[in-house]
């Protein structure tokens, strides 16, 4: 009789389909792990410019100096900065600005004969930026304003909105308050300001 009898037929198969999970785990290839994302570096310097107009509120009588109200004026303002980030301070920027502000102009006849005045001044000082998520960080500095006259000191913050264009490049738009502390009233001014932001 031949060796493979009736008896020992289902012992075979049931051997066979032992094996069959063990043989299958061994062809199945190993998933290779997932390459983990480079860490993203934050730019070390961040370099802007901006302009824009707005307003400026102050006692004009007060500024003027003089006793006779005056005949005209107008608190249209307008001005243009740049900024340099180049340091860190825990979750903070630290950098320096300077600028130019064109507060108002009016016009008196104190001297006998009309003459029109405009305070502007250049300024320069330290800045300091705090971060409000990816695209939101508020600005506040003090600052050297130097007059024509003579120099006043005063404080500025600003909130701004970073529109990106590219990997390094963003578009800011910000609402800026400048308080000026002059000996003879205190100058304000609020502007809304668009510009450039350079990361590198």
């Amino acid at each position: 009789m031949h060796p493979w009898t009736r008896s020992t037929i289902p012992a075979a198969v049931l051997v066979a389909l032992a094996a069959l999970p063990a043989a299958a785990g061994a062809q199945t290839p190993t998933r290779a792990a997932a390459p983990q994302a480079a860490p993203v570096v934050e730019a070390k310097y961040v370099l802007e410019a901006e302009g824009g107009v707005g307003t400026t509120f102050v006692d004009k009588q007060k500024w003027s100096g003089t006793i006779l109200p005056l005949s005209d004026w107008n608190t249209t303002a307008y001005a243009g900065n740049a900024r340099l980030f180049f340091a860190r301070l825990g979750s903070l920027r630290i950098g320096a600005e300077a600028g130019y502000n064109y507060f108002w102009w009016y016009t008196t006849g104190a001297a006998g004969t009309p003459y029109t005045y405009g305070p502007h001044a250049t300024r320069v000082g330290p800045v300091v930026r705090a971060g409000l998520g990816r695209r939101m960080a508020v600005d506040g500095g003090a600052a050297a304003y130097i007059f024509p006259g003579g120099t006043d000191y005063g404080v500025n913050a600003a909130l701004g909105y970073f529109i990106p264009v590219g990997r390094q490049l963003s578009l800011p738009i910000k609402v800026r308050g400048d308080l000026v502390f002059d000996p003879s009233t205190t100058l304000a001014s609020v502007l809304m300001l668009v510009g450039l932001s350079y990361r590198f």
